[in-house]
Order: structure tokens, then C-alpha cells, then sequence
């Protein structure tokens, strides 16, 4: 079908195939999601390319699976009871090894509609042995999740309700090729050719193969008697709480985990949920009890690491983060929280070779609009007199974790919560760079500081004050992080803040300002992207991307804002090898997360909206976390930018890690739309006149 004939030409509008853009953002980072679905033929490259959204899909691929759908009680219903596990593909070594293990599994789900959890309990089959274990799991509803939390780590699974009532299956990691994995299970041990057709349908529009699967084997079920025995103890716990039922505000006592061998092994247990349940890989009795990334942080956690400080030691994988660590000798700092405006003063001393260096600024930093917000994760071990802060703890490329303790000296037992934590992130010991307190050559500058601020006190007049950086403490969805905007051309200012927080490293006075992926969107925001745009140039990585987008000759639409309900009705004109093509959209914006989202056909799509100084123009970025995937998409009022406009764009793809031998331009020369545009022109006239005479006789 060509979209172009989506309006009629006899001067009343015709019907217009509704294309939807949802603005959200999962954690602290808007990025463009989608799940597949295939019959778009042409109806999606436009939105999908100007909207750095994603490629064309084949008219004949299998319905996709969609990880967006929220959980509602009705899916919570529909998926309570009793399941048996059918097959599965993982791709994530560990995974794959522990679920070649299991020969059989079946578990009972019973959903808590008021406090979104499910009392999973599961029998498992392996190594010739019947396994139980008993867990609660959490229910994400918006992010259509179950996750659970284990040993102070909390896996995610993403749910999937195929059409078919009597299955329902488990994602994860759906969007990383090297670790994603597909769960199915059923109501009952054998299923129907169909049933098992919708798995591999889904399998394959994930991107796997039949050949990576793993079946159950309801033979080797060893786990029945074991249940028998568990019905006929809940059996009897109900009898005997029957005859006291009747007293006011008695409440029937929950029977008591079965004496199981299994139920004592939290290592064995435990593990074969994450694994039945595609979440994570089990995790050995002996391993270390690993970070938890989703503690919200209280006033009592700010208060516990408020005061003085000292950088310990950290890792680095990022060349850039690993390269100014080096160069750090010593380092110590005072962190001041403010309850009531959710930040902390950091006043920071560190000592790299020759000097002693302290912030740069004399008075407390005014952070820009227009700064980099840079992240780090609060860890807080059980040990009060440390914390640690991690930086991209699921990038094994790029991650980094540092570790602050009370003192300049650590006990053994603190060093070896850092080690467990590093090794639990996939990280080695012969990683880490330790700091050396002999070096320290700035106890005679904080002496200095202590004496003016004592003078001060004494006067009662404010004297010089050390240098101060604001950190930021929110959470974006269910991960704490301490969060500073960044200036960049600070040169030596930041350093400090950025090596004792494992943020950033330093950044070069003449580096270009990054793009700031979390600045809600308001009204101004919606004005401001209001009207039309034309599409200038974009660079993509993620190949159907840039394959669509390398068919794209010219492209220019229209953006009009309902700010009540928040969305954006966009009207599109795109010259598509050699012919003219149009469509009408609607987007959803969502405010806080700063992005654009769009639904199709139960397929949700999602897009960065980033505002740069120049009001003429606005890029959309796509998975921006994602080297392998990354997007961005850049728009301007007219069809020919200038320079300054162009050097914009080149900045944000530089700060992204992109080149500009990466880019795709428009050609405005190539632009077939003009006249069917006009045409619309015309016929949105002629109904406003009739609209307007009809109102007047009336």
C-alpha cells in the first residue's frame, strides 16, 4: 500500500493509517525501543528513519513479540497457577550451561494484586535430583517485568502473553544478540504443534534458531512425589487453622517452607528459579553476595557517607577513565548531603604528581542547562565505614567501580567486600589501582582551609571558601545513582569530583558540550519542536537503520503539540527512491523521560528528544548506551543549515562516539513531495471553509 493515497482527494479527508510514538525511558536514559512487527511494508520507514525509530520489516515475518505491553491484574491472572517449563534458548554462557542441566521443571505462580509480587514455588529436575525452592518475585507493571532479588542482586525477566491463554514465555536480555534467551511455558507438560509454532515465531523475530533450543523432558520429572507430599502438608496447615477462623482479625497462618534438602541450599535452590525463570544464571553457594543497583537512597544512606573520605582503590575498563586514574596518588574529600534539595557538597583534595589540586572554582559551581549529566551507582556494603560507586555495571567494556572508605587504611575484610564486588561484576583483582596515602601532599592545603573556616566562624563573617561541586541524588525509575552535570570546559576543575565519584575523567577544555539525554519536556520544549522540519542527516549503526535511512533522498514533516494531552500529530512527506510518500502519525510524549513514543500495530518505539542551543533545530537519539546500535537523526526549519548548525550535530555524534564518515545526507534537489504537500494544502483550505460556513449557517 502507498500512504501517499492516505487522504482522498473529492476535499474531505480520508482515513489516515495511525502511526504512534510513546515518549518514556527506561532507568535514567531515553533511548528509541522497539519490538517487531512485520506487515509495515512501507508504511514505517519514514518514521522509523527521521525518527531514528528502527527499519523496515518483511510483510511475511512472524508476529513479534512486544516488551512493552504493561502488566495488568488480568495478566497477573492469567499467568497464576500451575506451569510446567517447555523449552528454552540462551545464549549467555551460564545461562546455557545450567539450563542444559535441567531435565523437567514446574512451578505454582500466585499473584498479590496490592503488593505486585508472585509467590513463585518451583520443582526442578537435575542431576538426577528433585530440587524445590520458594521465592517471591516483584512485579513491574509499566515495564511489563518480573524481577527478583537474590543474594543482593535483582534479575529481570521481561513477560510475554502469546495469544494463546494456556502459554506464556520469558525474555531475557532482548536487545544484546550475545546474551539474550527465550523461556516457554504451558499449562500442561505436552503442548500443540501451535503452541510450540508461537515460540518459534518469536524465537526468530528475536533473532535466534531453532537449533539453540533446549526442551523439557516430562519423563525425568522426579519431582512428583515431592509435590504430593507438599499438597498433603498444606492440606493439613489449613485444617488446623480452621477451627480458629472465626475470631475477629484472625488471619490463616501461611504454611511454612517444606523441609526439603533443597530448601536449605540457596545456592542450588534458589538458582534453579533464575534459571527457570530466565533471569539470571545460578549462582554457586560460594560466590559472593553481589550489589544491589536498586536500593532507593534515604536520608539515612546520605547521612551514612556524609563527612570525611578517602579514594581507596578502583577499577577502570574505560581507556579514557583508566588512563587519569593512573595519574591519581592520593585522595581524600568531604561529602556534605542536603536532605531537603536531594544534593551533596563535595569538597575534594587529590594529589597527582607533582601538585596537590583542589577544584579550580571559588565559589560553588552553577551547573548549565546544557551540561552532561554523568551517573554513577551508590553502593553501600554492609560495613558502614564504606561505599563504593560503580559506573556502567553492565558494560563489561566500559565498567568501573571505586571504593571510599573512613580511613586512609582499610582491614582486610573491607578490601575483600571490594574484591567480591568486582569479581561479581565480571571484573578481576589484577584490575584494580590502589592509592597511596605516603603520597598525599595536601594535608597542609586542608589545614589551611580548616584554619580560614574556623576564622569565619569566629568573625561571624564569610571568609574564602574552598572550592564545592553539587551532586545530584535521584533515581531514575528503580536505580539509585548520584548524578552532576558537568561543564566541560573546566578543564582542571573537575577532575576530582569525577575520579573519587568514578564518574567521568577529565575532559578536555576544547571538547564539545554532550548531549543531556534526561532534560524533561515541557510546553516550551513542545512549542519550541512545533510546525515544519525537514529532515538534514543522520547516522546509524544499527544495519536495517542504516539501510532505510540510505534509501531516503529528501524528507521534511509537520509537528503539532496537543500539550493537554500529550501528544504530537505528525504529518510526513519523504521522497523514497523516486517517489513521494506520506503519512500521518501521532506521538506520545512523555515529559520526564524526554522521549517520543510511538505504537504500531502493538509495537512500541521509542526516540531521545534532544534540544540544542540553536531553537531552529532538534536531533532524535536512538539507543545511545548501544555502541553497536546507536542513532541520532538531526532536523533543522529550513532545508540548508549553516555551519554552526552542522558542527552542533557533529558535536553530540562525536560526544556519542560516532564519526562523521558515518553520516547520511538529505538532498532537498531530490524532493518529489512539494506538489502532493500543496495538494494537502489546498484540500485542509477548502474543509476549513466548509467547516467555517457550516458553523456561520448553523
Amino acid at each position: 500500500m502507498h500512504l501517499a493515497l492516505c487522504c482522498s482527494h473529492s476535499g474531505s479527508p480520508g482515513p489516515c493509517p495511525p502511526l504512534i510514538i510513546k515518549v518514556t525511558a527506561p532507568l535514567s536514559h531515553q533511548y528509541l525501543r522497539r519490538q517487531q512487527h512485520p506487515p509495515l511494508a512501507m508504511a514505517l520507514p519514514w518514521a522509523l528513519a527521521v525518527l531514528s525509530l528502527l527499519p523496515l520489516l518483511d510483510a511475511h515475518s512472524p508476529a513479534c513479540p512486544n516488551f512493552s505491553v504493561p502488566i495488568t491484574n488480568a495478566s497477573l491472572d492469567q499467568i497464576s497457577g500451575k506451569w510446567f517449563y517447555i523449552a528454552s534458548v540462551y545464549r549467555f554462557p551460564e545461562y546455557k550451561k545450567e539450563a542444559s542441566e535441567i531435565h523437567a521443571a514446574f512451578f505454582y505462580f500466585t499473584p498479590n494484586h496490592t503488593e505486585d509480587t508472585i509467590l513463585s514455588r518451583e520443582y526442578t529436575t537435575m542431576r538426577g535430583q528433585c530440587i524445590y525452592n520458594s521465592s517471591n518475585l516483584r512485579v513491574h507493571r509499566e515495564n511489563a517485568t518480573l524481577t527478583k532479588y537474590e543474594n543482593g542482586t535483582e534479575h529481570y525477566g521481561h513477560l510475554l502473553l502469546p495469544k494463546d491463554p494456556k502459554t506464556f514465555m520469558l525474555a531475557a536480555f532482548p536487545e544484546d544478540k550475545q546474551k539474550m534467551g527465550l523461556s516457554f511455558f504451558a499449562d500442561k507438560p505436552e503442548v500443540t504443534p501451535e503452541q510450540m509454532e508461537q515460540f518459534y515465531d518469536y524465537l526468530t523475530c528475536m533473532g535466534m534458531d531453532k537449533s539453540e533450543v533446549l526442551y523439557a523432558d516430562e519423563k525425568k520429572n522426579l519431582c512428583l512425589p515431592l509435590e504430593k507430599q507438599h499438597d498433603e502438608e498444606r492440606r493439613k496447615e489449613k485444617e488446623r487453622a480452621l477451627p480458629t477462623a472465626h475470631y475477629k482479625g484472625h488471619r490463616t497462618p501461611q504454611p511454612p517452607v517444606p523441609p526439603t534438602p533443597a530448601a536449605s541450599s540457596s545456592g542450588h535452590g534458589a538458582a534453579r528459579a533464575l534459571a527457570i525463570l530466565s533471569l539470571l544464571p545460578l549462582l554457586d553457594a560460594q560466590s559472593p553476595a553481589c550489589p544491589n543497583f536498586s536500593v532507593p537512597i534515604t536520608n539515612a544512606s546520605l547521612d551514612q557517607i556524609s563527612g570525611k573520605g578517602y579514594y581507596i582503590a578502583w577499577a577502570y575498563r574505560f581507556p579514557e577513565f583508566k588512563k587519569e586514574a593512573s595519574e591519581i596518588h592520593a585522595a581524600f574529600y568531604y561529602l556534605t548531603p542536603n536532605h531537603t534539595e536531594d544534593t551533596i557538597l563535595l569538597r575534594e583534595y587529590m594529589t597527582m604528581d607533582p601538585l596537590c589540586l583542589l577544584h579550580g572554582l571559588t565559589q560553588r559551581l552553577s551547573l548549565p542547562e546544557n551540561g552532561t549529566e554523568h551517573y554513577g551507582h551508590l553502593l553501600l556494603p554492609k560495613d558502614p565505614k564504606t561505599f563504593m560507586v560503580a559506573y556502567f555495571p553492565e558494560d563489561k567494556q566500559n565498567m568501573g567501580l571505586a571504593f571510599f572508605a573512613d580511613k586512609p587504611e582499610v582491614t582486610q575484610e573491607q578490601m575483600e567486600q571490594f574484591y567480591d564486588y568486582l569479581t561479581c561484576m565480571g571484573m578481576d583483582k589484577s584490575e584494580v589501582m590502589y592509592t597511596d596515602e605516603k603520597k598525599n601532599l595536601c594535608l597542609p592545603l586542608e589545614k589551611q582551609h580548616d584554619e580560614e573556616r574556623r576564622k569565619e566562624k569566629e568573625s561571624g563573617s564569610p571568609g574564602p571558601c574552598p572550592p564545592l561541586i553539587t551532586i545530584k541524588v535521584t533515581a531514575p525509575l528503580s536505580h539509585q545513582y548520584l548524578r552532576r552535570q558537568q561543564h566541560p570546559p573546566l578543564a582542571m576543575a573537575l577532575p576530582w569530583a569525577l575520579a573519587v565519584l568514578s564518574l567521568l575523567p577529565l575532559l578536555d577544555a576544547h571538547s564539545p558540550a554532550c548531549p543531556n539525554f534526561s532534560v524533561p519536556i515541557t510546553n516550551a520544549s513542545l512549542d519550541q519542536i512545533s510546525g515544519k522540519w525537514f529532515y538534514i542527516a543522520s547516522a546509524y549503526r544499527f544495519p536495517e537503520y542504516k539501510k532505510e535511512a540510505s534509501k531516503i533522498h529528501a524528507s521534511f514533516f509537520y509537528f503539532t503539540p496537543n500539550h493537554t494531552e500529550d501528544r504530537i500529530l505528525h504529518r510526513e512527506y519523504m521522497t523514497v527512491e523516486g517517489q513521494c510518500i506520506y503519512n500521518s502519525t501521532n506521538l506520545r510524549v512523555h515529559r520526564e523521560n524526554a522521549t517520543l513514543n510511538k505504537n504500531e500495530n502493538g509495537t512500541e518505539h521509542y526516540g531521545q528528544l534532544l534540544l540544542p542551543k540553536d531553537p531552529k533545530t532538534f536531533m532524535l537519539a536512538s539507543f545511545p548506551e548501544d555502541k553497536q546500535n546507536m542513532g541520532l537523526s538531526f532536523f533543522a526549519d529550513k532545508p540548508e543549515v549553516t555551519p554552526e548548525q552542522m558542527e552542533q550535530f557533529y558535536d553530540y555524534l562525536t560526544c556519542m562516539g560516532m564519526d562523521k564518515s558515518e553520516v547520511m545526507y538529505s538532498d532537498e534537489k531530490k524532493n518529489l513531495c512539494l506538489p502532493l504537500e500543496k495538494q494537502h494544502d489546498e484540500e485542509r483550505r477548502k474543509e476549513k471553509e466548509r467547516s467555517e460556513t457550516g458553523t456561520a449557517l448553523d
